[in-house]
């Protein structure tokens, strides 16, 4: 599985990346995954997370 992110994601966009990202954790795990990409994986849903309870900054 591979997750896609455009530059700048919606909210709605954000949630299903969130999901994605989740379900390939847990995919990851399932097939012994090395540490590394799973703490990629964790730290890049964990960032889209807190973008999304930052205000939209003004374009």
């Amino acid at each position: 599985m591979v997750a896609r992110s455009s530059q700048l994601p919606g909210l709605q966009e954000r949630g299903w990346l969130i999901d994605q990202l989740t379900d390939l954790e847990a995919e990851g795990i399932a097939t012994d995954a090395h540490r590394r990409t799973l703490d990629a994986i964790r730290a890049t849903r964990q960032k889209l997370r807190i973008e999304s309870l930052l205000p939209m900054a003004s374009a």
